[in-house]
């Protein structure tokens, strides 16, 4: 066997040698940073590799952190590899297909969801509008809810934030230790996680520190409409007066002025903010590409209790931006509303949207101790997160499920909404912490287009942990099947002769609201033949496995708008007017573009194997 040091040096040079020979496939990337993948390793394969044979050639996320080896976290099996410019996807085919390897992905480059100033409004009309005024009668917020802002840092000297700064506590400032054993030398006020290949000229990409200074602006604005100092005779006001807010730096300003965040800093980011007591993270970015790592982080922070509230993106459009779409009920995105409560313009919307507040002209706090206007939803984010504050607040026992339940069934539902989010609504701060809610509730029901007999998802809140004797109620009186009944979800079938209308949970509580569904029409129902087949026709002698023939109709056949003279028969049973090849497969990825009726679907033989007369009869 190989001594431990040639067997390294082996492994090494085989690498070396088999990516050099990877072909230039031209590619040139885009929406990520040059150089750079992520590699998440397969726990067993970290198990059965030294250390001295990964670290050379990857840089993990955990080292830099007290010269720690693992936190515990998701990230401890991720890698950062350096690998050419412009061959990042060819690196990323290469390594994701090995077996050991979880995922192989770009380092995403996710864009700050604001956009260019539209014109004046007057300052801070967002605030009345969405009753802030009399939820501040109500609570302003507690010292010991920690808000976390991952963006591009923070003006921590700016003087209408200052005050409400979070602090670590376990940290002694300056004095070049890691006194709260956490892996972060001196994190007294946050950390600054950017290592970026991009960036403004002059700045040291390379060094993450304790200086989580916002050098782009985005950050600073972002943590004023969500928390500034309030009631203090200067400046704005925030939507909670008295949360901390804890700066964590990951995004930069390129050479061109745009703020970007890579992934692997996001990522660290969002970990550092769910292990240093964050009861809410604010996500005023995304990218239209899902990133694993981000999710990954994402992941570890709801499951530690961690609410996390996202950009739902600038793009006027209905395709998903992540992380604010990731499918994790933990999540909220929000789009965003102008002064005259519509949908701002730029706003993506859909039902993965779960709610939106004011995003179009907001008046925050900017660097060196000023203030601007900006627009995007990355405005319209962080007034959920203070409201979230406000309400952990105000309710401290609450799950970051509950919480988000809170804020979608206090909306004000607006006529410019309808349709455009999960809810149809704009934030109601005051509605959130006043409203006493013990009767189920239904937030928003999926898909709510469906034929009879359609499974059905509906999302809503205090459902029950269990189904009892509750029961799901389509139009009149027609009681669904339910197949899951879970406190905040349930998944059940619509009657059959349901007509549209409306949808209503019913538990020992009392009624939910009602939720509008339309049915559409049935063309054909699936049966099973309780009796031997005995119709007449002729023999055709069409003998095959997986096997079609073409036969000519003795009739012009209308099918959905359009006439047919011929037909194809299929040994599986079936009969398809447009596409001759047969197919033994049942998914609906195969048949999606086909026309066809499937009246026997089976595996059937007719190779006259199996007994005298089998045969297709037409």
């Amino acid at each position: 066997m190989l001594p431990e040091t040639v067997r390294t040096a082996f492994v090494l040079a085989i690498l070396t040698l088999m990516l050099s020979l990877i072909p230039a496939l031209g590619w040139a990337g885009g929406g990520y940073a040059p150089g750079e993948i992520v590699l998440k390793l397969k726990s067993d394969v970290i198990n059965s590799l030294s250390r001295m044979e990964i670290e050379p050639i990857f840089k993990n996320f955990n080292k830099g952190r007290s010269g720690a080896e693992s936190s515990g976290t998701d990230l401890a099996d991720i890698y950062l590899m350096k690998v050419p410019k412009g061959e990042e996807k060819v690196y990323c085919g290469v390594y994701g297909r090995k077996p050991g390897v979880a995922y192989a992905e770009p380092n995403y480059l996710h864009r700050l969801c604001v956009s260019p100033n539209d014109g004046a409004y007057p300052q801070q009309w967002n605030l009345p509008i969405i009753g802030a005024e009399s939820a501040w009668d109500l609570e302003t917020g507690s010292e010991n809810v920690i808000v976390a802002v991952v963006d591009t840092g923070l003006d921590y000297r700016h003087p209408d934030l200052a005050g409400n700064l979070w602090r670590n506590a376990g940290e002694i400032p300056d004095n070049g230790i890691d006194d709260d054993g956490n892996g972060y030398v001196d994190d007294e006020l946050g950390w600054d996680f950017v290592d970026g290949s991009g960036g403004a000229s002059g700045e040291d990409f390379e060094t993450p520190d304790n200086d989580p200074m916002d050098r782009h602006g985005h950050g600073t604005h972002v943590a004023g409409i969500a928390g500034a100092v309030s009631n203090n005779g200067i400046g704005i006001a925030g939507v909670a007066w008295s949360c901390r807010i804890m700066p964590v730096r990951a995004g930069y300003k390129t050479s061109s002025g745009d703020g970007v965040l890579e992934s692997d800093d996001a990522a660290q980011a969002i970990v550092y903010a769910a292990e240093n007591g964050a009861a809410v993270i604010n996500l005023s970015w995304g990218d239209t590409q899902k990133s694993s790592l981000v999710e990954d982080a994402v992941r570890f922070a709801t499951e530690r209790g961690v609410l996390v509230c996202a950009a739902a993106g600038n793009s006027n459009s209905e395709s998903p931006l992540y992380p604010a779409a990731l499918d994790n009920v933990s999540v909220m995105a929000v789009g965003s509303t102008d002064n005259q409560d519509k949908r701002s313009s730029f706003s993506n919307y859909g039902d993965w949207v779960h709610v939106s507040a004011p995003g179009t002209g907001i008046y925050s706090t900017y660097l060196n101790d000023g203030y601007t206007t900006m627009s995007g939803t990355s405005m319209a984010t962080p007034h959920i997160v203070g409201l979230a504050g406000l309400v952990i607040s105000r309710f401290p026992g609450l799950s970051p499920p509950e919480i988000k339940a809170r804020i979608m069934r206090s909306v004000d539902v607006l006529q410019y909404l309808d349709g455009k989010n999960a809810v149809s609504g704009r934030i109601n701060a005051h509605t959130a912490l006043s409203a006493q809610y013990a009767t189920p509730h239904i937030l928003s029901l999926s898909p709510n287009t469906v034929h009879e007999g359609d499974p059905v998802v509906l999302f809503g809140d205090r459902f029950g942990a269990s189904q009892g004797s509750g029961r799901v109620t389509f139009g009149p009186g027609l009681n669904a099947v339910v197949t899951n009944w879970g406190e905040n979800s349930i998944v059940c079938q619509v009657p059959d002769v349901a007509q549209s209308g409306n949808v209503n949970v019913v538990t020992g509580e009392g009624a939910s609201n009602e939720v509008d569904f339309t049915l559409l029409p049935s063309f054909y129902r699936e049966s099973l033949l309780a009796h031997e087949f005995r119709g007449g026709g002729v023999a055709r002698g069409w003998r095959a496995d997986d096997r079609s023939w073409e036969f000519q109709l003795p009739f012009s056949f209308p099918f959905f708008g359009q006439e047919y003279e011929s037909v194809y028969v299929c040994s599986n049973g079936y009969l398809d007017f447009t596409d001759s090849t047969p197919s033994y497969l049942n998914s609906g990825e195969a048949f999606k573009a086909r026309v066809m009726i499937a009246p026997l679907w089976d595996d059937l033989v007719t190779d006259g194997t199996a007994q005298a007369g089998e045969d297709i009869y037409a």
